[in-house]
């Protein structure tokens, strides 16, 4: 299994996504306890998550503000990223054991992904926009309706992140269903 370390205190986390079909899809993050279980509802990053606002952008936000993400709509023309991610881990819950990125697609439309799709995850410094680790995914997701792309986990004080490649039959209701 593919692990990067993270040597510093806060990160962006961009996602490419090339897909051959039009599927609206949607990336969440959920934080989890040691024992892999969503700390509570407000740790669910996901597309109905509050909004807050930093420096006159808005973003949707954990209340904390350890982790927020612009959406497509601001991000692929401004930072080439179809989603992006920012992660402060000095904010990050204490009893956060790992962090899980997750691609689904719409559940309500019946959507799957198909095997023409690839999706990279760029790793890159929050202070000098440097890209420490690049995560390509390009297997067969076939009639899948999620991919957790990777985990980042927390062992003895240190982050790490790991390619995960779990697929799922289902969407998000299914993942956190497994997480809670």
């Amino acid at each position: 299994m593919e692990e990067y370390p993270i040597e510093c205190s806060s990160l962006k986390l961009g996602i490419e996504v090339e897909m051959d079909s039009d599927s609206d899809y949607d990336v969440s993050a959920l934080l989890l306890n040691s024992n892999l279980k969503l700390l509570s509802d407000e740790h669910l990053l996901f597309y109905n998550s509050p909004i807050c606002e930093i420096k006159g952008d808005r973003y949707l936000s954990l209340p904390d503000r350890s982790m927020y993400f612009w959406s497509c709509e601001h991000t692929k023309a401004e930072n080439k990223f179809d989603e992006l991610f920012f992660i402060d881990f000095d904010k990050v819950n204490e009893f956060t054991h790992e962090i899980r990125l997750v691609i689904h697609l719409e559940a309500f439309r019946g959507a799957l992904f198909f095997n023409n799709c690839k999706f990279v995850v760029k790793v890159v410094s929050f202070f000098t926009n440097e890209i420490l680790a690049e995560v390509v995914f390009d297997s067969n997701y076939d009639k899948k309706g999620s991919i957790e792309l990777i985990a980042i986990k927390k062992q003895k004080s240190k982050w790490f992140i790991f390619k995960s490649e779990n697929t799922y039959q289902g969407y998000l209701g299914e993942i956190i269903e497994k997480y809670t």
